[in-house]
């Protein structure tokens, strides 16, 4: 994995929420997992291609030739569906009480649950925990000349063998591929990745935390393939979802004792509302949480959903 990454933050509160529906927080409380869903089935899918757009004309500004690169693998990455790495993505909010949140969820009786940030924060695996969504200009600016920056350390090596390689890359020889794989692998994948975490600044009311999760897809009879250091190979899933048939992957929250992180949940604004927090704590109960130790609340919002 390069090098290059995006600053590290905290939540202010120390605590990030996922806002879900009552059969959400059923499954995640049950499971121990959290679904991160295909990027390309959350929202615009333009939102996805805004970043990595970004890398692409930056790395032109560097060099032609790198630009070339970067967009040859930019292009195969947005137009390849069955593409062996797609992006999964599990989303956060700072704040527990966003009433547009409650828009999307209150129709189903929704819920935000709470999590400690360093419980999230403290797995193995890089790509598994919580990275802040970066909304203005200038900052993803900055994170896309540090990555790439890295990225042309590569291009003398990577020219060189195109040099000597005239049929490459229709006939590429062993010494061309180890180079393409290496950049693809080192610079090209984290550069996707990162893309997912630049959203328009429009959005930034929302204080958007991701986990960003790479979904490796490949045809039957073809060799596993075997992902960078940093994350691990999560099997891809498939839900009912407004867009048909959705993949998802679900990542794994639960730490050492058996449990997941939770601080609080919130019991999204509606009907029976103390019911449904009399409910969550004899679900939380059954699972093995202290529900002393987990602040189960009504948000305190007037909104009521249709």
């Amino acid at each position: 994995m390069a090098e290059a990454e995006i600053p590290e933050v905290r939540p202010k509160s120390g605590k990030l929420f996922h806002y879900t529906s009552s059969l959400g927080a059923l499954g995640i409380i049950g499971q121990g997992c959290i679904r991160a869903t295909d990027l390309s089935y959350l929202n615009d899918r333009r939102e996805l291609f805004h970043g990595l757009d970004l890398f692409v004309r930056y790395a032109a500004e560097i060099s032609p030739g790198f630009g070339a690169l970067v967009a040859g693998h930019a292009m195969k990455l947005r137009e390849e569906p069955l593409a062996q790495s797609r992006l999964a993505a599990a989303c956060f909010c700072e704040q527990g009480t966003l009433l547009s949140q409650w828009r999307g969820y209150g129709k189903s009786s929704g819920y935000a649950l709470g999590f400690d940030f360093d419980g999230l924060n403290s797995g193995p695996y890089p790509t598994e925990r919580p990275t802040k969504v970066v909304y203005k200009t200038n900052e993803q600016e900055e994170v896309v000349s540090n990555f790439l920056d890295e990225a042309f350390i590569m291009w003398p090596e990577i020219e060189a063998v195109m040099q000597s390689s005239p049929k490459a890359p229709d006939d590429p020889g062993a010494e061309y591929r180890r180079v393409m794989t290496q950049f693809a692998e080192n610079h090209m994948l984290p550069i996707w990745i990162t893309s997912g975490l630049f959203k328009h600044p429009s959005f930034s009311e929302e204080d958007e935390w991701r986990i960003i999760h790479p979904m490796f897809w490949w045809k039957p009879g073809e060799p596993d393939w075997n992902p960078s250091e940093g994350h691990r190979q999560l099997k891809t899933e498939y839900r009912g979802g407004p867009m048909g048939i959705t993949p998802f992957v679900s990542i794994p929250l639960k730490n050492q004792n058996g449990l997941m992180p939770l601080s609080d949940v919130i019991v999204g604004p509606g009907p029976n509302e103390q019911e449904r927090c009399v409910a969550m704590k004899m679900l939380l109960s059954t699972h093995g949480y202290d529900v002393d130790a987990i602040s189960v609340w009504t948000s305190g919002l007037p909104y009521r959903p249709s």
